[in-house]
């Protein structure tokens, strides 16, 4: 997806780089500091929220943004779970956690996640958990 966003979007502005934001040494891999940081959908997938959370303050210029958009609750990693947990696909799924949102069983992931922003310094504009519904009309 890096590669095609490169080829796609030639802009002196814009980089679109390959790294492990929850990595404890990140500034090896990003020697630059950024305008903007955008995540829509890939955070619910790290489970290092601190680091990552960590990193992304010491990635951003002095007056940065950032928009984040991350998967809270999902009946997806309720399936997951369940799964996991019959011994048919267990071995299928040994690393299940690793799959299902840090902020699944979170009973106030607004308030979880937005704590863990401002302790590492951000200054949070808005931080709200929408409720979305996928109604699918047929198979």
């Amino acid at each position: 997806m890096v590669n095609q966003a490169n080829k796609q979007n030639k802009n002196p502005k814009i980089d679109f780089i390959v790294c492990d934001i929850a990595s404890e040494n990140i500034t090896k891999t990003i020697d630059e500091k950024f305008d903007h940081i955008f995540s829509f959908f890939c955070l619910n997938w790290v489970q290092n929220q601190k680091q990552t959370v960590k990193n992304m303050y010491n990635l951003l210029k002095p007056g940065g943004d950032m928009l984040l958009a991350i998967v809270t609750k999902s009946t997806i990693f309720d399936i997951y779970e369940s799964m996991a947990s019959y011994p048919k696909w267990s071995k299928f799924l040994t690393n299940s956690e690793e799959y299902i949102s840090p902020y699944h069983h979170c009973t106030d992931p607004e308030a979880v996640y937005e704590k863990l922003l401002v302790d590492e310094g951000f200054e949070v504009k808005i931080c709200r958990v929408q409720q979305r519904f996928m109604i699918f009309s047929d198979l």
